[in-house]
């Protein structure tokens, strides 16, 4: 029951998910269960990619404390076909900025999301609250030591919950 019209289908993600990239990440992904990522494309794409063909149950995602962070789409962390189901980002003091108009993400059910030490400033989503982060029912979420800053839901009742995180219904 859960939909964000901003999000592009997963048939238009694929055509964006160059070869070169996916050629890239397979390789890292196979021997390797951690990674660095320098902007939000790169985060985007990477957690796209486990969800999609990872090949272990759990990732670690450092962040660039330095990169470019601004949200472009909000990234859906499961409804995947790989065997990833866990995954940790370690922010490093980065900021995730949606600028007002986009949401970092959302968690699906049986998948569980850790955050350390990031920032999360300016996120909006118009729809069933969770301004950053929405959870579905069964998905986990643990955050330790990260920041939620002007972060805001609403929708045409005014009775959404969640300006940062809402827990699935």
């Amino acid at each position: 029951r859960y939909i964000i019209n901003e999000t592009k289908n997963e048939t238009e993600m694929n055509k964006e998910f160059t070869a070169d990239a996916k050629d890239k990440l397979l390789a890292k992904s196979k021997t390797n269960d951690t990674t660095t990522v320098n902007n939000y494309k790169q985060l985007y794409d990477h957690i796209h990619y486990l969800k999609t063909q990872g090949t272990l149950k759990s990732y670690i995602i450092n962040l660039n404390p330095k990169g470019d962070f601004s949200i472009t789409d909000t990234i859906f962390w499961g409804d995947g076909k790989s065997q990833a189901k866990n995954l940790t980002i370690n922010g490093n003091g980065a900021t995730i900025d949606g600028k007002g108009k986009k949401c970092f993400l959302t968690i699906f059910p049986n998948y569980t999301l850790t955050l350390n030490n990031l920032n999360i400033i300016n996120n909006y989503r118009y729809h069933d609250g969770g301004g950053a982060i929405f959870v579905n029912t069964d998905g986990k979420l643990y955050v330790n030591s990260c920041n939620f800053t002007k972060c805001k839901s609403s929708n045409i009742n005014e009775n959404v919950h969640g300006g940062a995180i809402r827990g699935g219904f």
